[in-house]
């Protein structure tokens, strides 16, 4: 009885559906947005814009951090053990700040290459799987896509290091003298 109920019931669904369409009909109404689809370096930005947009906000805000902790740096704060052996080494100016700022800022260098080997590989993959095809079969060469998408990858190492740079705390930028500061 359940068998014959069930095949009565999916010969209705049958009956009263397009072929192709499926049950629930899609309905899309809005307008195709185009911009920044008329050449490469434009579908690159529209198609990285969230993941670069995560970069700039998480490096922003792990330099606003590292910038408020550095205030309470201070070589009282360091045991006395540790404070010999940085002395010993000769990076006792990490005890301070501005030498605190300057090591930190060793790992803004270290995320804006990791960010870099993420665009190269990026493009290294798109190639490789054949998401190209379509685009290099127009009138679009390859130099020219592997220049703009390199020329979004450099801008937007240096816009997170700009980013890192500003909201690190600005209480000690008279102090660092240069970026070999610790040296």
């Amino acid at each position: 009885m359940l068998f014959r109920s069930l095949l009565v019931l999916s010969a209705r669904i049958s009956a009263r559906r397009d072929i192709g369409t499926g049950v629930l009909v899609a309905h899309d109404s809005a307008r195709a947005n185009l911009r920044g689809l008329g050449s490469p370096l434009g579908f690159a930005f529209r198609s990285l814009r969230g993941t670069f947009a995560a970069w700039i906000l998480g490096s922003g805000f792990f330099a606003l951090v590292l910038g408020a902790v550095s205030k309470g740096i201070t070589a009282n704060t360091l045991p006395p053990n540790v404070r010999a052996e940085l002395e010993r080494l000769g990076a006792g100016a990490i005890a301070t700040p501005a030498g605190y700022l300057s090591l930190v800022f060793l790992f803004f260098v270290f995320s804006t290459s990791l960010y870099a080997c993420a665009q190269i590989a990026a493009l290294r993959r798109e190639e490789v799987d054949q998401q190209l095809e379509t685009l290099f079969a127009l009138p679009v060469s390859r130099r020219h896509w592997f220049a703009s998408r390199l020329a979004l990858a450099v801008a937007g190492a240096v816009a997170i290091a700009v980013v890192a740079a500003v909201f690190r705390s600005e209480e000690h930028t008279s102090e660092l003298q240069s970026p070999m500061y610790l040296v």
